[in-house]
């Protein structure tokens, strides 16, 4: 069995089913109307934008029986275009229409056109500008119109992807079309069982051996997705009334969450199934707190990650909303509620450096918490070859982030990835790091007129290299630094592989058939790695280790903090 702490199993069939620009349902809502897979890209690893990586009869074939799923409003930054430049929202709206009408080549040339007029893009090739050719060229046209319209609301969103995710839940549903799942495999109809999980206990009863039931955990992306971080705000006149909700308003969500109060829906009284964390920021502006750079250099002349990003908590109300989530009062003292926990994944360093200092140290070092501490999730990150959180907000400020920017030998130094200072913190919170599978975060950096050579062995054995150093990297800082219990490292690392969103992934692991080869791969490193360190290892085994890594932490994890 395996368990994936940061994924999206149902995006896929989501998006194509999901509300258009007419305001109803294209096709009745199913997470298994799943789309066949170009099998050839999806050997080779390329970009997952017609392929995909975590559905749910892949997740069932893979036996990834532990899945915490991510409901992510996608945010309207990705559709609105740079107002600072020439890309506005109706030429992205073409852009899409032309994918549709004369084909990705064709629609590339002409936007390549427009970019080559912006200064400093005149000589723009297309390799360049591999980061649009991801999961969003394959939505629907109406799909991209809805996205772009002013009623476009994050919150109806939200509900409308829980309920997509309610109405096959428990229910044993065959797919309505035949799919080929890896090359020479079987083309055929198939079948399955996911289950939605209330509690830590409900998985535990519901996570079997003798069955090849899904379990999900619903997680949250981007406190956007409560009502806030509305880009249409930063452009209000006179007399207009704001798209963003009230600090009140939000507030009142997270206890909707929570079950606490009931939802003004007409189909949906009551969310019945809390999120069990949240990540708290995502791309783009959220009002609430800075937000890490995360997009290659090239998409700012088409996306505009700037507002705010990179700086710390940006109202006081920031506080409030946190201590909602993890149900503190003012005083930092537990009011009984339940806890929706924080994913530091895509927060700013400096936000991260705020929510430490102000929140998790203040709660977490009172001996009266020593047993029901705040544990920090970092979801689906790299490491970032840095030392100090304060180190990787200079280099942000100082514009030091360029694609190329590594240390340490090819750790990507942006502040999306965590530093030794953030494995402290998640290791004395009892935490969960999930290792990402994305390779630009893992610090694969090529330059473009490489991408397509035929170097599939190359890059395979790159694959592994990237993911080895990342794991040696997060396990020695407990010992090097002298932490409390160290070997605890070895019960917060776990996979978080980001499959379905915007996701480049390392060369070999692909999708969530990729698992088992994973598990093997992890326990020759982990030979390696206790033949040269040995006291990191004490008495466990690199195939227990492994086993730790690929479900166990996860598990125990969810089942122990999910109440």
């Amino acid at each position: 069995m395996y368990a994936d702490i940061h994924c999206y199993p149902g995006k896929v069939a989501y998006n194509s089913s999901v509300m258009a620009l007419s305001g109803l349902d294209k096709m009745p809502m199913d997470p298994w109307q799943i789309p066949q897979s170009n099998l050839e890209n999806q050997v080779r690893s390329k970009l997952a934008k017609d392929y995909s990586q975590c559905d749910l009869v892949k997740s069932t074939q893979a036996r990834v029986k532990l899945m915490f799923a991510s409901l992510y409003p996608i945010e309207k930054g990705f559709f609105i275009g740079n107002r600072g430049g020439s890309i506005c929202k109706d030429m992205i709206s073409d852009y899409f229409r032309r994918i549709r009408s004369e084909g990705d080549a064709s629609a590339m040339d002409w936007l390549m056109h427009l970019l080559r007029k912006q200064p400093g893009m005149e000589n723009v090739k297309r390799s360049e500008l591999t980061f649009l050719q991801n999961q969003f060229v394959r939505l629907p046209l109406e799909r991209i119109q809805f996205l772009q319209n002013g009623h476009y609301d994050y919150f109806e969103e939200l509900k409308r992807e829980y309920k997509f995710y309610r109405s096959k839940a428990g229910e044993k549903v065959t797919t309505t079309h035949k799919l080929q799942l890896v090359p020479h495999g079987p083309h055929r109809k198939w079948e399955g069982v996911y289950q939605l999980a209330q509690n830590g206990g409900d998985v535990l009863y519901r996570l079997r051996p003798d069955n090849d039931d899904v379990v999900i955990v619903l997680t949250l992306e981007g406190i956007h997705s409560l009502g806030v971080g509305n880009p249409e705000d930063e452009f209000l006149r006179s007399g207009d009334t704001p798209k963003d909700v009230s600090v009140g308003k939000i507030k009142s969500r997270i206890r909707q969450l929570k079950g606490e109060e009931s939802l003004d829906d007409l189909t949906l009284k009551r969310w019945d199934h809390c999120p069990f964390y949240i990540t708290f920021a995502s791309h783009f502006n959220n009002t609430l707190c800075g937000h890490a750079h995360s997009l290659p250099s090239m998409s700012r002349f088409i996306y505009d990650q700037r507002k705010n990003m990179d700086r710390g908590f940006l109202k006081n109300a920031t506080y409030s909303v946190m201590r909602e989530l993890l149900s503190l009062d003012d005083g930092l003292e537990n009011n009984g509620s339940r806890r929706i926990l924080i994913d530091v994944k895509n927060m700013s360093a400096a936000s991260r450096q705020d929510f430490y200092k102000n929140i998790i140290r203040p709660f977490n070092r009172k001996a009266e918490n020593a047993i029901s501490k705040i544990p920090i999730i970092a979801s689906q990150v790299g490491y970032s070859g840095v030392d100090e959180l304060e180190t990787l907000i200079q280099n942000a400020k100082a514009g030091k982030e360029e694609d190329d920017f590594q240390v340490q030998g090819g750790f990507k130094a942006w502040n999306i990835n965590l530093c030794d200072e953030d494995v402290i913190e998640i290791h004395d919170s009892e935490g969960l790091i999930g290792i990402s599978l994305d390779q630009q975060l893992l610090g694969f950096y090529q330059k473009y007129w490489l991408l397509n050579l035929p170097l599939l062995s190359t890059e395979r054995k790159r694959a592994r290299t990237l993911l080895a150093r990342t794991l040696e990297q997060f396990i020695h800082i407990p010992f090097d630094y002298n932490l409390k219990e160290p070997m605890r490292i070895w019960d917060i690392l776990c996979i978080g592989t980001g499959f379905d969103g915007a996701n480049n992934p390392l060369t070999g692991y692909s999708t969530v058939l990729d698992m088992n080869r994973l598990e093997d791969d992890l326990i020759q490193i982990l030979h390696r790695m206790r033949r040269e360190r040995p006291r990191w290892f004490g008495n466990q085994s690199p195939e227990n280790l492994a086993r730790k890594i690929c479900f166990e932490n996860a598990y125990d994890f969810v089942v122990k903090h999910y109440r």
